[in-house]
């Protein structure tokens, strides 16, 4: 303010002095005159003693001026250097005062703001935020962008004084984390071939029988050398408790085998493990429960629940609602118990069958509240799922089939079965149907089908690890094949009339069963079905199983393009300068690929096969740190992703982080650059050996 105030006065000074006719005119004229060595000039002279009163007031008004200029000059300095105008501060003129006088008074309204800011400023500096404060004023920050600017600034400085209070972070090179990865890696093996070969060496060690009752020796042996007249098991196994413990300690049965076989008196199990809970009925495992010091119970509650649904081999009564008739309810299932009783509980959340994440999406979505983690796929060329419509028809009231619909499902599977595809690794089929007389029908004509071709016979030998198979919603549960074809069986009958009846799907739990047969692919899902989904009607009354049916052929009529998988923007500032400089190097990448939780940071587009992605590029970000142990994060996602046909590149912030700045970085993006280019070379190379074998590649067979 006081700055201001010298301001308008010295202002009034200068335009007084400086006007016409004003007293610095007057002055400026008697000087020259003086200077030239002459007199006054005659009206001058002629009025010597009004001049001297006039020299008085121009010495009184200059030596004003000079107080009241040496002030403001003062003022101003400090004011030029808090503002940072031009000019030498420290030897002010009275033009550049003048002229700082009209900069202060143009400036009024803002100068306080302008004050305030460089006070601001200069805190910033004090917390060493200099090089902020600079991009701000230089225009190099966007607008909107300054919260994200300083907290970027905040980390770099914050990063800068962490790594140099641990220097080994900064100075370990990739071929030293190299070494401790494979230094991991082979620990990891060790010790799981160590635990297998130690289950194996209990029955094998030396002294292995030690301790155990001689007769129980002589009863095996002695059963052992008889031809006919054996004991039965239940008696045999009775009288070899302890002998039975070293020569097996791992027993596989079945709860019911567990009741017929073992005495109710036989030494308790160290370990009592149920697999499948969720199909075995809480009445059925109390007795194998009951002979475990500890069990573990493994299941799904989304997946099927215990039933007689086909125990009897009849369908359930159709009416004219589309309701069905009395059936056998779901039992509880122990597992259903555990959970309802609060026992500890582990979450197995990643899903890794599925070679495409539309195979499982709508699953994770629908039942798993997007719980899963599941594994993005190299290869989005093909369709994994799919739907076709046939012109079928249902027979309510006769057999309960769909004969059209069965043969189209055959025609599928002997097409696949005769396809080059079925040489590739991973081939097999199955067929899913929606009832049990739909099934029959369809292995009848595969019967056919195979008598009538000997060379697709092959498929269907029970010796082969993934054998063609044909089952219907209640005993697919286990089961997985390479190809799902699914023969939905309802629809219009011969009169076009169309029942809300789905068998199954129409009872409690009826949701259940639609999950485990739609999750049962590893490559491709075929739905075959006589109506197009828009043909259920659905209200509130409606099952949940038929509503989800729906939902699942509108999804498959779509190609699962509901599922997602399209990568969003890049998960770091990291994974966003090396997708920038791969950018600049001619690759087009795309960001966090992936349908859940777990993305690939970097897909690296394959130049020569739209859809597909020649190598993913892990970096050290949110992902990595988040993974539950080491083994999670450097072995076992490794394995899932390379079983999907990825090739993985890691990149290691540290690598970047570098005195050298930007020269380290691009010398990184430049061996980036170099390992894509040989990766391509490798795979053109290889494609040309092969021929280029159809399914070679890993992609799906939709």
């Amino acid at each position: 303010r006081e700055t201001l105030a010298d301001a308008d006065s010295l202002a009034g000074i200068l335009r007084e002095a400086g006007g016409q006719g004003g007293w610095g005119a007057e002055m400026r004229k008697s000087a020259e005159a003086l200077l030239r060595g002459g007199s006054a000039a005659p009206e001058a002279a002629g009025a010597a003693g009004g001049a001297g009163a006039r020299e008085a007031s121009w010495g009184e008004r200059v030596r004003e001026a000079e107080a009241l200029a040496g002030e403001f000059a003062r003022e101003a300095r400090a004011l030029m250097g808090l503002l940072g105008w031009g000019g030498d501060a420290g030897a002010l003129e009275f033009a550049a005062a003048a002229r700082a006088a009209g900069d202060a008074l143009a400036f009024r309204d803002s100068l306080a703001s302008c004050v305030q800011y460089l006070a601001l400023r200069a805190e910033a500096e004090s917390l060493g935020l200099g090089p902020f404060a600079e991009a701000l004023e230089g225009g190099r920050v966007p607008e909107g962008g300054e919260s994200r600017s300083l907290e970027r600034s905040f980390r770099a400085r914050f990063a800068f004084h962490a790594v140099g209070e641990d220097p080994g972070t900064f100075a370990m090179a990739r071929e030293d984390r190299g070494y401790l990865l494979d230094l991991l890696r082979r620990s990891y093996e060790s010790k799981l071939a160590g635990a297998v070969d130690h289950v194996r060496g209990l029955r094998r060690a030396p002294g292995f029988a030690d301790g155990v009752p001689r007769q129980e020796m002589n009863l095996l042996l002695r059963e052992h050398s008889k031809k006919r007249r054996h004991l039965p098991i239940r008696r045999l196994l009775s009288g070899l408790p302890e002998l039975v413990r070293r020569l097996t300690p791992c027993l596989l049965m079945s709860p019911q085998s567990v009741a017929q076989y073992l005495p109710a008196d036989s030494p308790p199990f160290d370990l009592v493990i149920f697999d499948e809970a969720s199909q075995i009925p809480s009445a059925d495992a109390v007795g194998a429960l009951a002979r475990g010091r500890r069990a573990v119970v493994v299941g799904d509650p989304k997946q099927l629940p215990p039933t007689e649904y086909f125990a009897r081999r009849l369908e359930p009564q159709e009416a004219p609602d589309g309701e069905v008739g009395d059936d056998p309810e779901p039992l509880e299932s122990i597992l259903d118990d555990c959970l309802a009783a609060g026992l500890p509980r582990v979450s197995l959340a990643w899903h890794y069958r599925s070679r495409s994440e539309s195979l499982i999406s709508f699953s994770n979505s629908r039942y798993y509240g997007g719980g899963l983690v599941t594994f993005p796929s190299p290869d989005s060329s093909g369709r994994a799922v799919s739907f076709r419509k046939v012109d079928g028809v249902y027979g309510r009231g006769g057999g309960k089939t769909n004969r059209i619909e069965a043969e189209a499902a055959v025609a599928e599977t002997v097409a696949l079965l005769r396809s080059p595809e079925a040489a590739g690794p991973g081939f097999s089929v199955g067929i899913v149907t929606f009832n049990q007389a739909q099934q029959e029908l369809i292995e009848d004509l595969l019967e056919r089908e195979r008598s009538a071709d000997p060379a697709i016979d092959r498929f269907f030998d029970p010796a082969l690890e993934e054998p063609v198979i044909v089952k219907n919603l209640e005993n697919i549960q286990g089961d997985e094949r390479g190809v799902i074809l699914f023969s939905v069986g309802y629809g219009p009958d011969a009169e076009g009339k169309m029942s809300l009846n789905f068998g199954p799907l129409n009872k409690a739990g009826g949701e259940r069963r639609l999950n485990v047969a739609i999750t049962r692919a590893r490559r491709a899902v075929r739905v075959l079905a006589s109506f197009l989904p828009e043909a259920i009607a659905t209200g509130p009354a409606t099952p949940r199983g038929v509503v989800d049916l729906r939902d699942f052929m509108a999804y498959a009529l779509a190609g699962g393009a509901a599922a997602g998988g399209a990568g969003g923007g890049p998960a770091s500032d990291f994974a966003a300068f090396v997708a920038e400089g791969l950018a600049r190097r001619g690759w087009e990448t795309e960001a966090a690929l992936g349908a859940s939780g777990l993305k690939m940071d970097l897909a690296v587009a394959d130049p020569g096969r739209p859809g597909q992605y020649l190598a993913g590029i892990e970096c050290d970000g949110e992902s990595y740190r988040d993974a539950a142990t080491a083994v999670d994060r450097e072995i076992l996602r490794g394995e899932v992703l390379a079983g999907l046909g990825w090739r993985i590149l890691r990149v290691w912030s540290m690598e970047w982080w570098k005195p050298s700045g930007l020269a380290e970085a691009n010398a990184r993006l430049d061996e980036l650059d170099a390992e894509l280019r040989e990766m391509a070379r490798l795979r053109r190379e290889g494609e040309a050996r092969a021929g280029d074998v159809p399914g070679s590649s890993g992609g799906g067979l939709g």
